[in-house]
């Protein structure tokens, strides 16, 4: 493979798994939570990734894991054009439920082994050559069930550089148990005993989001779930404590480019 520096994006996929092999700017930007697992390799560039859990900044031919509805964000020094990268997006439908509750649980950053390497190379070498669509989503879902059986073996052999302040893991986790209710920032900020603006200042330096924003697309994330599973879209927005549903369906549609009724899976 030349290392060509425009930026180009090759895919195998279907309705149930994405793989993408890319450089150049990411298009999922501003989207830092979604209903599927995520497994990034990433090739080249400078960035950090940021996580509700820790800091760390990648090197190439690291491997970012990262579960379902978690908080994720990667925040670049260099160029983005020279992003570089290898990506699974997969659902829970797929038929490797034990591999996925083994390998997907946390976020993790790892080092990437030789026969997790030599997966990637393989994959990509056949997404550039002619086969037919059946052959190549055949090898995509053989790869990824190796890719999570490798990873279920190596994850967190990456140490992690930096921990969130307090304040942040605290208002996470006091979102996360009232996620359903109507949070304000005032609400988190009596609950730490700090100032509304001091809980505001704290967050955004560590996420890079404001927690507002956060909170919202928590939110969102939460109600597409359950309109996946088949409850109706008014009906998903007050559970998940939206009480406009003209508001919630706007939202809902910048987020995942869908109305509610149509879904966001993949």
């Amino acid at each position: 493979m030349g290392d060509n520096m425009e930026s180009f994006a090759k895919y195998i996929k279907d309705e149930k798994i994405v793989f993408k092999y890319a450089r150049g700017e990411s298009e999922k930007k501003g989207k830092e939570f979604h209903n599927y697992y995520e497994i990034l390799y990433f090739l080249n560039g400078e960035a950090t990734f940021i996580s509700q859990d820790f800091y760390q900044p990648l090197k190439p031919y690291t491997l970012a894991v990262i579960p379902k509805e978690t908080y994720h964000r990667f925040l670049f020094s260099g160029d983005e054009a020279e992003y570089k990268r290898c990506v699974f997006n997969f659902t829970d439908n797929i038929g490797f439920s034990e591999l996925i509750s083994k390998s997907m649980k946390n976020i993790a950053i790892i080092k990437v082994t030789e026969p997790i390497k030599f997966l990637f190379e393989k994959l990509i070498e056949k997404a550039d050559k002619e086969y037919s669509k059946e052959i190549k989503i055949n090898l995509m879902y053989s790869v990824l069930a190796l890719l999570l059986d490798e990873i279920s073996d190596y994850k967190n052999s990456a140490s992690t550089v930096r921990k969130l302040n307090p304040v942040t893991e605290q208002s996470i986790k006091f979102i996360t148990e009232n996620l359903c209710q109507q949070i304000t920032v005032e609400d988190i900020a009596n609950s730490l005993n700090v100032s509304s603006s001091t809980l505001s200042h704290i967050f955004k330096d560590d996420m890079k989001i404001s927690i507002y924003k956060y909170i919202l697309h928590k939110k969102l994330v939460l109600a597409n779930k359950s309109i996946i599973s088949g409850v109706p879209p008014t009906i998903a927005a007050l559970d998940s404590g939206f009480n406009d549903y003209s508001g919630f369906y706007r939202q809902y549609k910048k987020m995942f480019g869908c109305s509610p009724s149509q879904k966001s899976v993949l």
